[in-house]
């Protein structure tokens, strides 16, 4: 990533923000896998299928965000990307078309529901991904893995405002009550 000119600049935020957003989704999966797999049973799938589904799909997230960061050049983690995304639009588009109200697991949280968000965000995810594709990203691993750390520190902050909120309500009750 030395010198990057305005279309390289382009591609490789093309290649970056999924690759963000599949290590953040796939980390916060791992928190709880359970949560994951209640939604691919809630989809259809046998409860046991759907908890290694489950898995395979944390696995893949998280390997494939890596992959976009720490092998930048090369074509897989950008088809295992795109092969997500569509995974993820067709449980959407199960969710729809069976009339489902699933809660989605997408961030591992629960938070939404399942269905119009994942087709919507299909067309943005396959952009993002020809995009680095066709710019030819070379990026390295050292570069990589400096993007990964930052990425993987943002989210850990972000965590910890969260929780220092919660701890904040619960001492301020704590107090309330004393």
């Amino acid at each position: 990533m030395h010198g990057l000119d305005g279309i390289a600049l382009i591609g490789w935020v093309a290649q970056t923000i999924p690759a963000c957003l599949l290590l953040f989704a796939g980390l916060a999966k791992l928190r709880r896998p359970g949560t994951p797999a209640q939604v691919i049973a809630r989809l259809g799938a046998p409860s046991r299928t759907a908890r290694q589904v489950a898995w395979i799909v944390i696995t893949a997230e998280l390997t494939f965000g890596t992959g976009l960061l720490v092998a930048a050049g090369a074509a897989w983690p950008r088809v295992g990307a795109a092969l997500l995304a569509i995974g993820f639009a067709l449980a959407g588009l199960r969710a729809l078309t069976a009339k489902l109200h699933v809660r989605c697991a997408c961030f591992g949280d629960g938070q939404g529901t399942l269905g119009k968000r994942q087709l919507l965000a299909l067309p943005g995810w396959l952009i993002a991904l020809a995009v680095a594709q066709l710019v030819d990203v070379n990026g390295n691993v050292q570069g990589g893995l400096g993007v990964l750390a930052g990425a993987l520190t943002a989210g850990f902050a972000v965590r910890l405002l969260r929780n220092l909120a919660f701890l904040r309500d619960v001492r301020a009750d704590r107090v309330a009550l004393t």
